[in-house]
């Protein structure tokens, strides 16, 4: 077992290197279900280089989503931020709980990123979970509910992001509610759209 895990572990830290990146990659994915612990552990790296492979390939490995879903309600926040990253590219269903319940976690980062992951996976009954978001205390937050909601598309959530393009204090969280509205390409936003342009900004 050790000899696997430090095969597993030269393989992830090749993942930094462009040149040898697929090949790891390859050879990681079929460890399978024995790369995920070390996999999830390399998500603590300050380093980009090796952390999006990972996520990439945690996102590529099904049986990876019972443990990542454990790290996201048991790890380091960083992890738990990342980990959620990693449903907004799986898309796995699976994990609507445990990110529904991230959003009221303490560690802003966590919400955002969960909020933003619930957009990706676009099940419309995580709408009314994340509208409260539009009012967090952090502007990140406020931001990635933005984002999440605009994900939906649904003009039924286009007053209350209206709210936000119109009244937030900051004017970045106005300006991320401006392009979530926009994104949709709905005719129903335009009404807000129009009302902002008289802001000062």
């Amino acid at each position: 077992t050790n000899s696997k895990t430090s095969e597993i572990k030269k393989l992830i830290t090749q993942l930094a290197d462009v040149t040898k990146r697929d090949n790891a990659a390859r050879e990681l994915l079929k460890f399978g279900t024995d790369a995920i612990p070390v996999l999830i552990e390399t998500l603590q790296s300050p380093s980009d280089s090796l952390v999006l492979p990972c996520q990439h390939l945690l996102a590529r490995i099904p049986s990876a989503s019972p443990q990542l879903i454990h790290s996201l309600q048991t790890a380091h926040p960083l992890v738990r931020g990342r980990v959620a990253e990693i449903f907004s590219i799986s898309k796995d269903k699976n994990a609507i709980p445990a990110l529904l319940e991230a959003l009221n976690g303490e560690f802003y980062t966590v919400r955002s990123r969960s909020a933003i992951a619930l957009g990706y996976i676009g099940d419309i009954q995580t709408i009314p979970h994340l509208l409260p978001l539009l009012k967090d205390k952090e502007d990140e937050v406020r931001i990635s509910a933005c984002v999440a909601l605009g994900l939906f598309k649904d003009p039924n959530t286009f007053e209350k992001i209206g709210d936000v393009l119109l009244d937030d204090p900051k004017i970045e969280v106005r300006q991320a509610a401006a392009k979530a509205l926009g994104d949709t390409k709905h005719p129903d936003a335009i009404q807000y759209l129009l009302e902002a342009l008289r802001d000062s900004f």
